[in-house]
């Protein structure tokens, strides 16, 4: 299996992946009752001779992720008397890969003059 073909599936602690006798665990992976399980979470990924990974999800963390203090550019895509629900597109000047929702309440909202 190619792991271009393979589309990588995401796993969690203690699911189980496969038998022992047709898999070989690898890195983030181990061995119980004749099966192989996942020790961590993260994405699962099929190497040559029938060996099996699970690369952690910090491993796979090379893009940003929105967090309380943030600047994020935000498109608004419903609006209500109170607030303003938005799709997150950037985190401070770099483009997202995954959609992420936010929400903007009008009390949070303040009104400032910009210079030019």
């Amino acid at each position: 299996m190619a792991d271009e073909d393979v589309a990588m599936q995401a796993v969690a602690p203690g699911e189980p992946i496969g038998s022992a006798e047709d898999l070989l665990a690898g890195r983030g992976t181990y061995t119980d009752r004749g099966k192989v399980f996942a020790s961590l979470a993260g994405q699962l990924r099929y190497l040559e001779g029938s060996t099996v990974e699970v690369l952690s999800s910090q491993s796979l963390l090379s893009f940003p992720v929105p967090e309380v203090g943030a600047t994020v550019v935000a498109r608004v895509v419903r609006l209500s008397q109170d607030r303003a629900e938005c799709i997150i597109v950037a985190v401070g000047e770099t483009p997202l890969q995954e959609k992420f929702r936010g929400v903007v309440r009008k009390q949070d909202v303040r009104f400032f003059e910009a210079s030019s």
